[in-house]
């Protein structure tokens, strides 16, 4: 299932979220997405992600 902007899926808690943006720089020909988990609970959402976000340059 995607989900877009005016959507009318309902997340409950307990159900676990991936949340893909995309970036994409189309010059250079260039694209990359960094995905997160999420869970929804009663009170908001909370990442899963537990690894460094930190930009790493090779």
């Amino acid at each position: 299932m995607h989900m877009i902007g005016g959507s009318r899926c309902t997340l409950r808690a307990g159900i676990a979220v991936g949340i893909e943006p995309p970036v994409v720089l189309h010059e250079e020909r260039l694209g990359a997405s960094i995905i997160d988990i999420v869970l929804v609970s009663r009170n908001g959402c909370k990442s899963r992600w537990r690894s460094s976000r930190d930009l790493i340059v090779v």
